[in-house]
């Protein structure tokens, strides 16, 4: 069994590397000439957007035809819509692909049929709606959760109120957690490097969703 995580950029993809890092799975980032880990029990795949899914969808595919199983994760954020009406666009996606995950035995088209659930098939899909389930935002919003009882986290939300009296924010979640980037002391730019610094305790209750997915992608032996 060979598993992959397609994520939507290239920050996400460290953010996920540091967090399987933490579970004891080993990660190497595709295409990503720094990161030297050798036979990864999870290859991180980035889309550089949600809009260019369907093309990395299809690459991975056509590029991973020849192994025995697959098991793939997808990670995005949920944005202004409910978690399941994105998990619904982007199993839509999967079936729009030019190659699509075909289940060679059924000659059908597999998707999963629930969110957070891998299908039951050749190639496991599994699609995970951040912030979770049910919720519409983003993984900032995750973040920004995880961090709510920080001291800082009073200051950064009358800093947040006073700019959105003066200005219109088109993310205010992502300018709340870049705010608190900038008065750490660690000096971290984003969610990735954060992670790389250790600054999220991905033992915390709040990663308990995404962290069973990321458990479910975890490669096992035949």
């Amino acid at each position: 069994m060979t598993s992959f995580l397609l994520v939507e950029g290239r920050d996400d993809a460290t953010f996920f590397k540091r967090f399987l890092e933490t579970m004891g799975v080993s990660s190497k980032i595709k295409n990503d000439k720094e990161d030297s880990m050798e036979n990864p029990q999870v290859e991180i795949y980035s889309a550089d957007g949600f809009d260019k899914f369907p093309k990395s969808i299809d690459d991975f595919v056509a590029g991973n035809t020849a192994r025995s199983s697959i098991k793939m994760g997808i990670v995005c954020d949920a944005d202004k819509k409910e978690s399941l009406e994105k998990f619904k666009d982007v199993v839509e996606m999967i079936q729009n692909t030019n190659n699509s995950f075909v289940d060679l035995e059924k000659g059908k088209i597999i998707s999963p049929t629930e969110e957070q659930i891998f299908s039951n098939s050749f190639i496991q899909v599994g699609i995970f709606v951040m912030p979770g389930k049910g919720k519409k935002g983003s993984i900032e919003d995750l973040l920004l959760d995880h961090v709510k009882n920080h001291g800082a986290m009073g200051c950064i939300e009358e800093f947040m109120t006073c700019v959105e009296n003066k200005l219109v924010v088109k993310n205010v979640s992502k300018a709340k957690l870049l705010t608190f980037f900038a008065a750490s002391p660690e000096g971290v730019t984003s969610i990735g490097s954060a992670a790389t610094q250790k600054m999220w305790d991905f033992k915390a209750p709040e990663f308990n969703e995404i962290k069973q997915f990321l458990e479910n992608l975890r490669p096992h032996h035949e």
